[in-house]
């Protein structure tokens, strides 16, 4: 039994490589107090054999923490990480931790036990906080922390004649609280290149790198003025952009000195800042990187010994460390735009005894420099610690970066925990028993779980996002003068004499350091592996999978986002759902695929499908019982393949952007939309779409007639393309102008043709003679001006219609013969029958509704409403059709307070 009640501290420094503590023939491991123990250690029994096997027992009320780091020797492409530390293992059967284990930021946090119980525990890796991306000047070998990358450096001179900037002319002057012969300026200077000189090619061809520019987002400006005499002023400046200033914070300061024959420039550090968060401990944490220019104050070319050589290492006056670096002058904070011109190249000074001639915002003459030197650095940070680790790069799982935790257990309790990785976090259990409340911190997470209750709920394992700062940068230091010459007149003592005349020179100095990086901090969550086994299983986290997918469950429910975020195509099938027979999209979730979505396959129906949510794939296969839809079906570059026992749903919509086919038993949906500009198909038994519509731009076939129901309540919009024309195939039969063809199965409920310039539409029937009956016949102008050129019938259809828009005339249309012989016919409702299609329109103001509908001749007709609520129909009115032929009776009535209403249009005699 091993326990501890105190203060552990040991390092090891020297041994290469470094390794684990541990212990020996230890079963019980109990930590009361503090250990701190680097580069690491590991808790499970090992025997004087050098067995190694589970401990009985590891339970940590204390801390438990592995801080350090060593650098290990390695070339550049070396796979493993260079930087070892904050290792700790634990294997045990028993594992509980309702206290703290936290490790380096690079390092590996394993546990493995059979009952592991990590309530109210914090587990984790550190926020990094040091390393240096510097070249070493010695041996000038450039060995960063993986992760930072080289894109390229320069360092040179141009003939430059430098217009600094077009900017604001306002400056705010705060005095130095160490040295009074320095102030901070607050300049108002919004900057967006050098004098219009483009900067990127200062860093040589573009295609070398340069600065990333084009941004939305101006730069920030920082300024340092000394005044080192009446006649000298020296300006230290930054300009600083990120892409996200939310998050990632801007601070610049300098310090040093030049040599004593330079101007007193200073060295600029310029640090970008992400405050994180520590899970583990629930306080806030600091990431941050300090991109040091030291140009000004050591121009020296012999720092930069390969500039022959064509090696791509950055030069050593431009480099970055995640140190705190700098000190000297604070800066103030970043400029705001004022109004003004050419700040900084005008003389500012208040001292009194200054000529009174001589203003606050004398013009300096921007002296055009011969050979200006300057340097550039450019490259990435990565916002993960390291790189993958693999024998196969391809295979690489990116939880083999540092900076993880991986936790393997039988029996898994999660409640309340915290678990933070830098790099990845795995967990795997066979039993997870329960995980409310708990936080998981980190950039990239698989997950292996099942449930013993058969009752799987993912919630608060997958955040969604996590704070981890990096991007990439391009760097820019140079130095340059602007001089002017002041005559000063001088009176004679004698006053019959002319005075005298000298000239003074004033100087200002400036560097110029110049950061402009794409630094984000807040960033999606990468789910690389998923494996789910219950026979329910209930998502309620983000999941956005790159590689491998598999929930064995026979339901399903999706509380959020369950998506294939690989970087190419991948399918979305059955075969990563090889149970499923109910899955449910609540109104909150979302499944989607760059590739084909599939949710039953034709060996394997599923029994229910629940969409309140949206399902997305570049193309759409469902295979259902019973598929009830209220939300979002696209295939977005595919085709949305239905094929289900009953379609329910209300308000649903269904895309297939190059084709759709709809194969059911029974439809029964409501103010529902259909959409494709590909080819559609209808195949159904029983049918009923009240409030619904189908968009068709190329072809719609009707393959068979409803034994029930009919598409009396769908709108039929035809929307060909232009030069194309829009197909509709129909297979009812031909009753002729009687009752009969409004009483089957294929009857319509309206047929809108929306035709264009050289866009038209065909309809024709399936068999030898069919016939279209439609309750209403719309048209959009264009395509009742050319009719005769946009409509086409086969023969062997005929189109019959109760009733016509607005910009049409029934009678005018009777027996119209388009070009391919096909016709329309006019049959007026109520022939045979005391059905009425009417019509509803509301004013533009929205105080009335009018009514329109088709009238007998001579028919008088009776106008009732009523509220949604049920109560007893009233009369608002009658009308009667005086002419002797058919006519379209029109009423209106005004709109009062009040839910909704319904009305009916009534035949009185």
């Amino acid at each position: 039994v091993w326990t501890n009640h105190g203060t552990v501290i040991i390092s090891q420094f020297d041994l290469q490589p470094a390794l684990y503590f541990e212990t020996q023939n230890t079963e019980r491991f109990v930590n009361l107090g503090e250990l701190q123990i680097s580069p690491g250690i590991r808790f499970e029994t090992v025997r004087e054999s050098g067995e190694r096997r589970a401990a009985l027992q590891f339970i940590n009320r204390g801390q438990i923490s592995s801080p350090d780091f060593f650098s290990l020797p390695g070339a550049l492409d070396d796979p493993i990480h260079r930087i070892f530390g904050g290792q700790i293992s634990i294997w045990a059967d028993s594992i509980v931790n309702p206290g703290y284990i936290t490790g380096l930021h690079a390092g590996l946090i394993e546990i493995r036990g059979k009952d592991v119980d990590l309530t109210r525990g914090g587990v984790g890796n550190e926020v990094i906080s040091s390393s240096v991306f510097r070249r070493n000047r010695d041996d000038l070998v450039f060995n960063p922390e993986l992760g930072f990358e080289d894109d390229f450096w320069r360092y040179g001179t141009v003939d430059i004649g430098f217009g600094l900037v077009g900017g604001d002319a306002e400056e705010v002057v705060i005095q130095s609280p160490i040295d009074p012969a320095v102030t901070f300026t607050n300049l108002a200077v919004p900057f967006t290149g050098i004098g219009g000189f483009d900067i990127t090619t200062l860093g040589g061809d573009i295609e070398d790198g340069g600065f990333i520019g084009g941004g939305p987002l101006p730069f920030q400006a920082f300024v340092r003025k000394q005044t080192r005499a009446t006649n000298v002023q020296v300006f230290d400046i930054a300009f600083v952009r990120v892409s996200d200033p939310q998050n990632v914070l801007v601070d610049v300061t300098w310090g040093g000195r030049a040599p004593v024959d330079s101007p007193p420039f200073g060295n600029s550090f310029i640090t970008l800042s992400s405050v994180e968060t520590n899970v583990v401990r629930g306080q806030a944490a600091l990431n941050r990187i300090t991109f040091a220019d030291t140009y000004a104050t050591a121009p020296n070319e012999a720092l930069f010994q390969n500039l022959l050589t064509g090696n791509t290492f950055q030069p050593d006056n431009l480099f970055a460390s995640r140190r705190l670096l700098g000190g000297g002058s604070p800066t103030n904070f970043p400029f705001f735009s004022s109004g003004g011109t050419n700040t900084l190249t005008h003389w500012i000074d208040s001292d009194p005894n200054f000529p009174i001639t001589f203003t606050n915002y004398t013009p300096m003459t921007n002296t055009p420099l011969d050979e200006v030197g300057y340097c550039t650095w450019a490259g990435s940070v990565a916002w993960e610690a390291s790189i993958p680790i693999g024998e196969d790069p391809v295979r690489a799982s990116l939880t083999n970066v540092s900076g993880r935790v991986s936790i393997d257990a039988e029996n898994l309790i999660l409640s309340r925990a915290r678990i933070q990785g830098q790099g990845g976090v795995t967990i795997k259990a066979k039993n997870l028993i329960s995980s409310d409340r708990l936080v998981v911190d980190s950039p990239i997470l698989s997950l292996d779980l099942s449930s013993a209750k058969n009752d799987l709920t993912i919630s608060g394992i997958a955040s969604g996002s996590a704070k981890r700062m990096g991007g990439n940068f391009s760097m820019f230091s140079t130095v340059i003068s602007n001089t002017f010459t002041f005559t000063f007149t001088n009176a004679s003592a004698d006053p019959t004499q002319p005075g005298t005349t000298e000239e003074a020179s004033y100087v200002a100095f400036y560097h110029i350091t110049v950061l402009d990086t794409d630094f984000r901090s807040l960033r999606g969550q990468l789910v690389e592996d998923v494996k789910l086994v219950s026979d329910k299983v209930t998502l309620s986290d983000p999941m956005p999978v790159s590689r491998d997918l598999l929930i064995d469950a026979v339901e399903l429910v999706i509380n959020n986002s369950l998506t294939r975020n690989d970087d190419k195509d991948v399918d979305l099938t059955s075969a990563e759902f090889p149970r499923l027979d109910r899955l449910e999209i609540t109104p909150a979730g979302f499944l989607g695929t760059l590739g084909l979505l599939e949710s039953g396959d034709s060996a394997r129906t599923l029994s229910q499908i629940v969409n309140q949510g949206e399902m997305l794939g570049t193309g759409v296969r469902l295979r259902a019982g019973a598929f009830d839809n209220s939300g979002l079906i696209t295939a977005d570059g595919g085709q949305l393949d239905i094929g289900v026992g009953r379609l329910t749903g209300s308000a649903g919509e269904y895309t297939g952007t190059f084709g759709l086919s709809l194969k059911a038993n029974e439809v029964d949906v409501t103010n529902s939309r259909f959409v494709s500009s590909g080819d559609m198909e209808l195949n159904i038994d029983s049918a009923s779409f009240a409030g619904s519509e189908l968009t068709v731009s190329t072809l719609l076939e009707v393959t068979r007639v409803p034994s029930s129901g009919n598409f009396g309540g769908l709108r039929i919009t035809a929307s060909p393309r232009r030069f194309e024309e829009t197909v509709i195939a129909w297979p009812g039969e031909d009753f002729g102008a009687t009752e009969l063809g409004r009483a089957n199965g294929a009857f319509l409920g309206e047929l809108n043709l929306q035709t264009t310039n050289f866009a038209g539409v065909r309809l024709k029937g399936t068999g030898t003679k069919n016939a279209l009956y439609a309750g209403l016949l719309t048209f959009s102008d264009d395509a009742l001006a050319n009719i005769e050129d946009y409509l086409l019938i086969d023969p062997n259809l005929t189109v019959y219609f109760s009733a016509t828009s607005p910009n049409a005339t029934p009678e005018v249309l009777d027996g119209f013969i388009t070009a391919n012989g096909g016709k329309l016919v006019y049959l007026p409702s109520g022939e045979g029958t005391d059905s009425i299609i009417v019509r509803v329109g509301v004013s533009g103001d929205g105080s009335s509704v009018e009514l329109s509908w088709d009238a007998k001749p001579t028919a008088s007709y009776r106008v009732e409403s009523r509220s949604l609520s049920g109560a007893a129909w009233t009369s608002v009115g009658t009308v009667k059709n005086t002419a002797a032929k058919a006519a379209r009776l029109k009423l209106d009535d005004t709109i009062g307070a009040g839910s909704g209403r319904l009305y009916r249009v009534i035949k009185s005699n």
